[in-house]
């Protein structure tokens, strides 16, 4: 009896390791799909973070040029909130763009110059560009 219960357990043994080894090498074909797709997510991520971060400098650009001619306004109220609101806006965004804060400086000196038809046509540019920042996003 003892024998047979060697024997049977030897047996058991025997099969879990031949199990235990099938899985082994079945694994990649079983589970090969499965990073890939994080492969992919993580490249998806990256490129998504980059986007993002694309628009926030963007953003923070114009936001620069916004604070340099509310310095240059007359003191008001407005004045004092807008100060404030640029500084603080400025600390959630990424650093700006220099070519958005080339842009916007164009876009600047053509409203404060009175070179309204260039700064129609330097907005419409601003508004496909941050079209395509966002579809680049989403």
């Amino acid at each position: 009896m003892k024998q047979r219960a060697a024997i049977s357990l030897v047996l058991i043994a025997a099969l879990a390791v031949l199990g235990v080894g099938g899985l082994w090498f079945a694994k990649p074909a079983l589970f090969g799909g499965a990073s890939k797709r994080a492969a992919v997510s993580t490249a998806a991520t990256a490129q998504l973070d980059q986007a993002v971060t694309a628009q926030g400098a963007a953003a923070a650009a114009s936001v620069v040029k916004i604070a340099e001619a509310n310095a240059l306004a007359p003191e008001s109220p407005s004045r004092a909130f807008i100060g404030q609101e640029t500084t603080v806006t400025l600390s959630r965004l990424p650093p700006p763009d220099p070519r958005a804060l080339l842009d916007a400086e164009r876009r600047r000196a053509a409203v404060m110059e009175g070179r309204l038809d260039e700064a129609r046509r330097l907005y419409e540019q601003a508004a496909k560009k941050s079209e395509t920042l966002q579809r680049e996003r989403d």
